[in-house]
């Protein structure tokens, strides 16, 4: 018996994500900026350039699961599971690789390993609180922007980046407003006096938890940005 099924496409999708570490590392070394990085700090920017492509791909593949589910009712377990994987490995990797990590970061990225494997564990053709976690990770996914930022900010000037950043601002808002209003309503609908409800609530709270702080953190990147350009506001 599989405990954990599909779980070699974990280990799979590791294997790509170090070996496009060591690709993005290549194609960034004729950049001045890159190369005068430390060693944590490369690797911080070789694991967000990562992540935004390929939260590209997983939100394309994670909105037509999304559709045959909740618009066809047609649950493929497997390429959800797949997709899950897909999704933790490189946060998995980025814990083993990004030294110095922020602590909000590490608990984001352990707690979506730990989801992925709860998710392998869920039959999606039965009604549950559960499916609010394929609309988180489809909506986080759609944010693929935030962690392109992430990583450039650190080889190109912050007013350079002032629309990219903006427009994350706005998009990432967006996105989370329209997930924590589906997660409440969710919620609601599903939600029973078991310990299943509350782990769920518990471990998506310390998501949102991150969530918060990164809208923060963008929101005082931007000042800085605006700064950069324009100088410190006078009062």
């Amino acid at each position: 018996m599989n405990i954990f099924p599909e779980l070699e496409w974990f280990f799979g999708a590791i294997f790509i994500y170090f070996s496009a570490f060591v690709l993005i590392d290549h194609e960034f070394k004729s950049n001045e900026n890159y190369t005068l990085l430390a060693i944590e700090k490369k690797s911080y920017f070789q694991k967000n350039i990562l992540k935004s492509f390929a939260l590209v791909l997983i939100s394309i593949f994670g909105s037509v699961i999304f559709f045959d589910g909740f618009i066809n009712n047609k649950w493929n377990n497997q390429q959800i599971y797949r997709l899950g994987y897909f999704y933790s490995a490189l946060d998995f990797l980025g814990l083993l690789k990004v030294h110095n990590l922020p602590k909000n970061s590490k608990i984001h990225h352990i707690i979506t390993f730990i989801l992925s494997l709860i998710n392998s564990q869920i039959d999606y053709n039965i009604p549950s609180i559960w499916r609010g976690l394929i609309i988180y990770c489809l909506l986080s996914s759609y944010a693929f922007g935030v962690n392109y930022f992430l990583g450039v900010r650190l080889i190109f000037p912050l007013g350079n980046l002032r629309k990219i950043i903006k427009y994350n601002i706005i998009s990432y808002a967006s996105l989370l407003l329209i997930n924590w209003s589906f997660q409440v309503y969710n919620t609601y609908i599903h939600f029973s006096h078991t310990m299943e409800s509350y782990i769920y609530i518990a471990l998506l709270l310390g998501v949102a938890f991150d969530d918060v702080k990164l809208v923060r953190f963008l929101n005082h990147h931007y000042k800085k940005a605006i700064e950069e350009l324009f100088g410190p506001k006078r009062i």
